[in-house]
C-alpha cells in the first residue's frame, strides 16, 4: 500500500490530493503529548502550537487542563486536526483570550454549535480565524450571535462552506451592530456568489462607523454583479488599504470599468492596482494608524484579476481527513488574450 500524493489534472489546475497517514503508535502520541505541554509550559501569553497533532495524541483533556493554567491570551491552535468535541474543549479552558485561531482543523456542524458555546463563555476576544474547517451556513447566525459582545476586529472564515446564506447571516450582523470595530474579514472560498458578495458590501456600505482596513471576497464564483457598490464601499471607507476580488468570474472589462470609476472620484487618492494576493503582513504594516470613516485615509490596495488562470495555478489539498485545507502556489496571471 502506498502513502503518498496523487496529482490529478482538472480544469487546468493541479491537485495534489494526500493520502491520511497511518495510525500513530502509543509512543508517538505521548511525544507529541509532551510536546505540546513543553510548549505551553514554555509559551507564556502567546502560545503557537500549530501541527501539534493534538487530534490524534488522545490527551485533549489533559492539555485543555494545561491551557486553563496558561493565562495565555494569544492561541494558535491551527493544523491540529482537531474534531468536533476537540475544539470546544480547548476553548472552553481558555481564560481571556484576546487572539485565537483554530485553523486548518476537522470543525463542522455539530463541532461549529459546541464552538459557539464554547465561545460564549470567554470573554474580550478580538481577532479569530476559523479558516479551513467544514463550517456550514446552518451554524453562522449562532456563532455570530456568540461574538456579538466582543470587540472583534478581526475574523477569518476563509476555506468554509457558507454560501450565500452564511454571507447573508453575517451581513445581517454587521447591519444590526452599527459599532461593530470590524477591520479585517475573509471570506474567500465559501461560495457565496454573486448574492452574498452584494449582502456583504452593502452592509459594509451601511456602516456608520466602519473602520475596515481589509476586505478578501476573492474565489467565490462572484462577478460583474456581486462586486456593484464596490466603488461606494471604498468612498465612505476611506481606511480599505486591502481589497482582494479576485476571481475567474471578474473579466478585463470588469476590472477596467472599476478602475475607471474607483479613479473617478476625484476626492479619493487613486487605488495602487495589484495583480498578486493580499498578504496580511503587508496590510499590517499599513494599516497601523489607519484612520476611520471621514478621516484621511491610507493607501489603498485593490487586488482584482487581468484574466483567468492559466495551468501555472497550482491547488494542493492538504489531508482532507484535516479540513481540506486550501493552499495556492505559484498564482501567476494569464496575460494571454
Amino acid at each position: 500500500f502506498f502513502f503518498g500524493a496523487i496529482s490529478v489534472m482538472a480544469d487546468d489546475t493541479m491537485f495534489d490530493v494526500y493520502d491520511p497517514p497511518p495510525e500513530e503508535t502509543p509512543e508517538q502520541k505521548a511525544a507529541h503529548r509532551d510536546d505540546c505541554l513543553r510548549s505551553i509550559a514554555e509559551g507564556g501569553e502567546t502560545l503557537d502550537l500549530r501541527g501539534k497533532q493534538i487530534g490524534v495524541c488522545g490527551h485533549v483533556r489533559e492539555i485543555a487542563d494545561a491551557l486553563a493554567s496558561s493565562g495565555a491570551v494569544a492561541i494558535n491552535l491551527s493544523d491540529n486536526e482537531l474534531m468536533d468535541d476537540d475544539a470546544a474543549a480547548l476553548v472552553t479552558a481558555l481564560r481571556r483570550p484576546l487572539e485565537l485561531s483554530i485553523s486548518q482543523n476537522s470543525v463542522g456542524l455539530d463541532g461549529a454549535i459546541n464552538l459557539t458555546s464554547a465561545l460564549s463563555k470567554v470573554h474580550g476576544l478580538t481577532k479569530l480565524d476559523l479558516s479551513a474547517n467544514q463550517i456550514e451556513n446552518d451554524v453562522m447566525s449562532s456563532l455570530l450571535q456568540a461574538l456579538q459582545p466582543f470587540p472583534l476586529v478581526s475574523l477569518n472564515m476563509s476555506n468554509n462552506t457558507l454560501g450565500s446564506e452564511g454571507a447573508s447571516a453575517l451581513a445581517a450582523h454587521i447591519k444590526a451592530n452599527p459599532h461593530f470595530p470590524l477591520q479585517s474579514l475573509d471570506l474567500s472560498f465559501n461560495g457565496i456568489g454573486d448574492d452574498g458578495a452584494h449582502a456583504i458590501i452593502e452592509a459594509l456600505n451601511k456602516q456608520p462607523y466602519s473602520c475596515l482596513a481589509e476586505l478578501d471576497l476573492s474565489y467565490n464564483g462572484i462577478t460583474a454583479a456581486g462586486v456593484e457598490g464596490i466603488t461606494d464601499l471604498v468612498k465612505e471607507t476611506p481606511g480599505i488599504i486591502c481589497l482582494n476580488v479576485m476571481d475567474d468570474g471578474l473579466d478585463a472589462t470588469v476590472t477596467e470599468t472599476l478602475n475607471h470609476k474607483l479613479q473617478s472620484h476625484k476626492a479619493l487618492q487613486p487605488p495602487k492596482v495589484q495583480l498578486n494576493s493580499c498578504t496580511h503582513d503587508t496590510a499590517k504594516e499599513q494599516r497601523v494608524g489607519t484612520p476611520c470613516k471621514r478621516r484621511l485615509h491610507a493607501q489603498r490596495l485593490l487586488f482584482i484579476p487581468v484574466q483567468r488562470y492559466g495551468s501555472a495555478s497550482r491547488r494542493v489539498l492538504r489531508n482532507p481527513y484535516a479540513g481540506a485545507v486550501r493552499q495556492w502556489h505559484g498564482l501567476q496571471p494569464h496575460l494571454g488574450v
